[in-house]
């Protein structure tokens, strides 16, 4: 791949990648190639042989499992200059869950053995990617702690809050939201039930702290939405 056909700063935002300097992070780019797929393309099953990972260049990607009820079981919505089956990385095997894009995305796929080799002749490039990888679990944690401590309306709001950080809105006078993903998907994605969402949704517009019209979600009380997100 051309390596400047892809800012590098990008890159810079990725845990794994955030302590390497423009011409180590050019090394792992050089044997980079790109996928473009619409949405519903399945990206890998469960089970298939793992052969290296993904920077998810625009778009975003689901990543699931099936429970044996049927029910698809969201373990990670991905967007973009995120990672994507990074873990399996130095054990092989095969993937551990599907990955679907859910819109039209591109992604950079990185092969596995290239970038172990590379790993293997440059001992000051792992270290500092170990770096990155500690900064990666630092955030699970966190995340896992948000899940374990808040209630559903809290996580919720937390939600909602990022999504208006990421989208550069929180600064306007009501912030607000166009809500792409279904409603069950958030509901899975914050580990409950698409009911329990309403009743937290309910809960959240009955107070005045936000509006729902449509697939738009206005903020009516920031600071409050704020404090609830704490």
């Amino acid at each position: 791949m051309d390596k400047h056909a892809q800012p590098i700063q990008p890159y810079r935002t990725i845990p794994l990648f955030s302590e390497l300097d423009p011409s180590e992070l050019d090394q792992i780019l050089s044997f980079a190639t790109r996928r473009t797929l619409e949405r519903g393309a399945r990206i890998f099953r469960e089970g298939d042989p793992y052969t290296g990972f993904f920077i998810v260049l625009s778009g975003s990607v689901k990543v699931f499992k099936d429970s044996k009820d049927g029910r698809e079981i969201i373990l990670h919505l991905l967007r973009r200059a995120s990672l994507l089956a990074e873990v399996p990385l130095f054990e092989g095997g095969t993937y551990p869950a599907n990955a679907e894009a859910l819109e039209h995305t591109e992604l950079l796929y990185i092969d596995k053995n290239r970038f172990i080799s590379l790993l293997d002749t440059s001992p000051k490039l792992t270290r500092k990617m170990l770096i990155g990888l500690a900064k990666k679990v630092r955030v699970l944690s966190e995340k896992i702690e948000n899940l374990t401590l808040h209630d559903v309306t809290s996580r919720l709001a937390h939600y909602f809050v990022r999504e208006i950080v990421i989208a550069n809105r929180a600064e306007l006078p009501e912030p607000f939201l166009r809500l792409e993903l279904p409603w069950s998907t958030i509901a899975s994605q914050l580990g409950t039930a698409r009911e329990t969402i309403s009743r937290s949704l309910k809960r959240l517009q009955d107070s005045k702290i936000i509006k729902l019209t449509g697939h738009t979600l206005t903020v009516l009380d920031y600071p409050k939405l704020l404090e609830l997100a704490q």
